[in-house]
Parts: C-alpha cells; structure tokens; sequence
C-alpha cells in the first residue's frame, strides 16, 4: 500500500515513512536538502565515455540520496546507467539530455535513489564541433535510513534504484 502523496514537485516524504527497496525495508529517521555537481573536463568532438559517482557520491552506511531534479550547465549531453544499461528509455537506447532540456536554472524532474552499494552511472557525450566541458547539478533529498522489519504500509522504490549489481 503506498504512503505518497504525488504533487506537481516530487515526490512528499516524511519522517516515520517506510520505503521498500527489493526485499528490503527502511524507515525514514532524517530528511535534509542535498544538491552535488559532477563536473567533466575537456571531452573531445564526438566522444562518450562513462563516470562513476562513487568517488563523489557514494552514501555513507545509514543514508540514501533521493535525487528530484537535474541540471545541466555546459555543452555535453549526459544519461544514467543502470548498471550498464540506460534506464528509463524505450528498450535502454542512448538518449542524452542536454542544457536545453534541463538547464541549471530550470532543471527537470528525474528522480533517483542513490545507495550504497548500489548506485549508478553516467554516460556523456560531446556533439559539438569543439572540445567541451559540462556539468551535472542533483538536487533532492539526504535521508538517514534504518533498515526495519517486514511492513503493510511502505511505498516501493524499488525501480528507481537496481538490487546486488554494484556499480554500472
């Protein structure tokens, strides 16, 4: 049974509520704003590749990431992976997004769960004439989290986040 009440903003978690992520459940104990920037540095014409958030961006045991929002400041176009797989496209096809659709300033809704150990990747790519940098701005929320036993009322994240795969 869910406990969210969907809003034109996000997604509305509170303290006390329980989420389901496999076969696991958590009970929310702390909630705070969280943003992080990825940067990425002189990429030549044409070329992707592949950045971890595990130096940057790797929950400490305790706490997840809840990601609403992502912006975009520079020339590159950037995608999760989970593992290896794009997500949240049709059959995991490439499909960058870039500032114009998701700028610093008026960034998109693209929610996300980042634990540990299990937690993405992002591809990016460089279509212009030029080498370019980019950065990725995340905004949402730092939840400190206690594992908690079997539940009747909990709201499933399981797909926004992927079980025992480690790092894409």
């Amino acid at each position: 049974m869910s406990q969210i009440l969907l809003t034109n903003e996000k997604f509305n978690f509170k303290l006390g509520y329980i989420i389901k992520i496999g076969r696991e459940y958590f009970q929310i104990l702390g909630i705070e704003p969280f943003t992080h920037s990825e940067a990425i540095n002189s990429v030549a014409t044409g070329v992707s590749g592949d950045q971890s958030f595990e130096s940057n961006l790797r929950p400490a045991d305790g706490y997840m990431y809840w990601f609403i929002k992502l912006g975009i400041d520079g020339a590159l176009g950037f995608q999760l992976k989970f593992p290896a797989v794009p997500r949240w496209t049709v059959h995991g096809l490439k499909r960058y997004i870039y500032r114009h659709r998701a700028s610093f300033m008026n960034p998109i809704h693209y929610n996300f769960l980042v634990r540990s150990p299990e937690f993405p990747r992002f591809t990016f790519f460089n279509p212009e004439a030029a080498a370019k940098t980019g950065v990725m701005y995340f905004e949402g929320e730092r939840w400190i989290v206690k594992k908690v036993a079997d539940v009747d009322m909990y709201t499933d994240l399981t797909s926004y986040t992927d079980l025992n795969i480690g790092e894409g």
